[in-house]
């Protein structure tokens, strides 16, 4: 079995998604997978072809998982970037090369999260509003 058809059928098994796919079609978009699903989806495929995804970065390839409110006032990390496909050819390149083959772009990612800062901030907030309320 070739790479191509390797990956082919490991999206139809994985994602039970019997349809063709193209292969420059954009698997996550078509298969509706985001956030954490594409972590399994990546895990199980770097797993199964002994694939090192050291390089791999999510965020370019999917959206953050959940609701954050920080995200309303500072980009996460998938907002910074432009979005990059995920195909059954950097798959299949992939499986033949036994590494991520995407080559991602200059990018410069910050060194602290002020949105995930602001969520924590809010969580802390809340907590305490709720001992007050609760002893007081």
């Amino acid at each position: 079995m070739n790479a191509i058809d390797a990956a082919r059928k490991f999206v139809a098994e994985v994602c039970d998604y019997p349809d063709h796919l193209s292969l420059s079609e954009d698997i996550l978009c078509k298969i509706r997978i985001t956030g954490d699903d594409t972590d399994e989806f990546m895990i199980e495929f770097g797993e199964r072809f002994d694939v090192d995804l050291s390089n791999y970065h999510w965020y370019f390839h999917t959206e953050e998982e959940g609701y954050s409110i920080g995200s309303l006032f500072f980009k996460s990390l998938d907002r910074r970037v432009a979005r990059i496909p995920i195909t059954l050819e950097i798959l299949a390149n992939s499986i033949e090369t036994k590494k991520w083959s995407v080559d991602y772009p200059e990018h410069t990612l910050p060194p602290f999260r002020k949105d995930l800062a602001v969520d924590r901030t809010l969580v802390i907030v809340a907590l305490i509003f709720a001992i007050w309320v609760f002893f007081f």
